[in-house]
């Protein structure tokens, strides 16, 4: 019930209504059915005993579909903002399928997907949402990681915490020739002097650009527009993914973009993501670019 507990929560923040899916494979009998349909009731009420700890009002409804879990779960998902799932998708399928029904709803979700690993039980209302940790976002400076880090700032937002910003590439030639620490980590805020030129330039790499260029870069017009939002940047040189996970440990919410750099136009999706699918210790939110 993570993945319905998170969904719940997150629909109060944005004040937006919550819809609880639930789908009966093709050749699943009326036992199956009858079992889905009471999940769906406790389902209901799960979710609005979540948003009252919270404070909020929640307009729930629920849908009870026959069908193939990933089909039903895509159609829906193009008339929707955030598509959460559980790590292991629907229960009626072994492990194996599982895992296979929410790849190959990663790989095409037309709309912001989340993952949701884990989520505390019970939640204790809006105060615990601060002491959740932070929002993190993973940046590579990439044109297709923009719609990642404006949403994570629009979730750091909503819910009262601060934004971690990560870039981490293996390149030590991304090193700031200043001689800036490139493991260190750097609060910022609208008040933070970060230099002549920073933030100018379109966000993606150049051949001399340094990784914390690309990270400004990157997040600067969105610093702008959320100055209630506490940022730390952290430029390291370490494998993405190794450096992500580690960060999901502490974090609310890790947010990555569908496929990064090295990517390109009609790709599903990006190695990074396709790694953190399953190896992110906290919700992980994949954001595609449209």
């Amino acid at each position: 019930m993570a993945a319905l507990r998170w969904g719940a929560e997150t629909a109060v923040l944005h004040e937006t209504d919550l819809t609880i899916v639930a789908v009966v494979a093709g050749t699943a009998g009326a036992e199956v059915a009858d079992a889905r349909t009471a999940l769906l009731a406790e389902s209901q009420r799960i979710a609005a005993k979540t948003a009252a700890e919270l404070g909020g009002k929640l307009e729930i409804t629920t849908e009870l579909t026959r069908g193939d879990p990933a089909d039903v779960l895509l159609n829906r998902a193009r008339t929707s903002c955030v598509l959460a799932l559980g790590p292991r998708g629907l229960g009626e399928f072994s492990s194996g399928l599982q895992t296979s029904v929410t790849s190959r709803i990663a790989e095409v979700c037309p709309t912001a997907l989340v993952i949701v690993s884990r989520w505390p039980v019970p939640p204790t209302g809006a105060a615990d949402l601060t002491a959740r940790g932070p929002v993190v976002v993973g940046v590579d400076g990439s044109a297709a990681g923009t719609p990642a880090v404006a949403t994570a700032f629009d979730e750091a937002s909503v819910r009262g915490v601060p934004l971690v910003a990560v870039y981490a590439s293996r390149d030590a030639a991304f090193h700031d020739p200043s001689g800036h620490d490139p493991n260190g980590h750097h609060p910022s805020g609208p008040d933070t002097d970060r230099g002549p030129g920073a933030g100018q330039g379109s966000g993606t790499a150049g051949p001399e650009t340094t990784g914390h260029e690309i990270l400004e870069n990157a997040i600067d017009e969105y610093r702008v527009r959320h100055p209630e939002v506490k940022v730390i940047t952290e430029v390291t040189v370490d494998r993405p993914v190794r450096r992500l996970v580690e960060a999901s440990e502490t974090a609310q919410l890790l947010v990555v973009g569908s496929r990064g750099r090295g990517g390109f136009t009609g790709m599903r999706l990006g190695s990074v993501s396709t790694a953190l699918l399953h190896a992110s210790a906290c919700p992980l939110m994949i954001v595609r670019d449209h």
